[in-house]
């Protein structure tokens, strides 16, 4: 019985993984097809700010000290 439990909770664990990937990919995956332009400068303006946000953020941790 022990093994059956773990098997649902296995294949529980697979399908919410698979259904999480998907809510995440489809939606990105029809932005880019569908204006690609628009999704290339969203992702490089996102990825910009994360930069800049990780030079602050080590910038403020070097003058915390």
């Amino acid at each position: 019985m022990k093994k059956f439990i773990t098997f649902i909770s296995v294949l529980a664990l697979l399908l919410a993984s698979l259904l999480i990937a998907f809510l995440v990919v489809w939606p990105l995956w029809k932005f880019a097809v569908g204006s690609p332009k628009v999704y290339t400068w969203t992702i490089i303006g996102i990825m910009a700010g994360l930069v800049i946000f990780l030079i602050v953020k080590k910038i403020l941790k070097k003058n915390e000290k």
